[in-house]
C-alpha cells in the first residue's frame, strides 16, 4: 500500500511539474508573439521531447558546456566594462548571479547510478 501511495504522489508531482514547466514559457513566448498559448505549450512540448530523445543526454550536456561558456563570457564582459557608481551593489548582484548560474548547471549534472 506505500509503494501505491509513493507512486501514486510521484505521478502526480511529476504531472504538476510538468504542467508549470511547460505553461511558464509559453505565456512568455504568447505574450511576445501573440501566439496562442495552447499552440505555444504543443510547440515547447514537441521542440523538447524531439531535442532529447534525438540527441539524448549528449545534446543536454553539450548545451550546459555552451551555457556555461555563455555565463563566463558575460562575467568576464561585465568585469571589463564595470562603473564607479554603485560598484559595491553591481559586484554582489553580478556575483550572485554567476554563482547561481554555475551552482543550477553543477546540480543538473548528475551521473547515473549504477545499482
Amino acid at each position: 500500500m506505500a509503494r501505491l501511495c509513493a507512486s501514486v504522489a510521484f505521478s502526480l508531482q511529476m504531472i504538476l511539474y510538468t504542467g508549470i514547466v511547460l505553461y511558464a514559457p509559453s505565456l512568455a513566448i504568447s505574450a511576445v508573439t501573440g501566439i496562442d498559448t495552447v499552440l505555444s505549450v504543443l510547440s515547447i512540448g514537441v521542440v523538447c521531447t524531439f531535442y532529447s530523445t534525438i540527441g539524448g543526454m549528449k545534446a543536454v550536456l553539450f548545451t550546459d558546456v555552451f551555457q556555461v561558456g555563455g555565463s563566463w563570457l558575460e562575467f568576464l564582459s561585465n568585469f571589463s566594462r564595470r562603473k564607479k557608481r554603485n560598484e559595491f551593489w553591481w559586484w554582489s548582484v553580478s556575483f550572485l548571479n554567476y554563482v547561481s548560474q554555475f551552482l543550477s548547471r553543477v546540480s543538473s549534472c548528475s551521473l547515473p547510478s549504477t545499482s
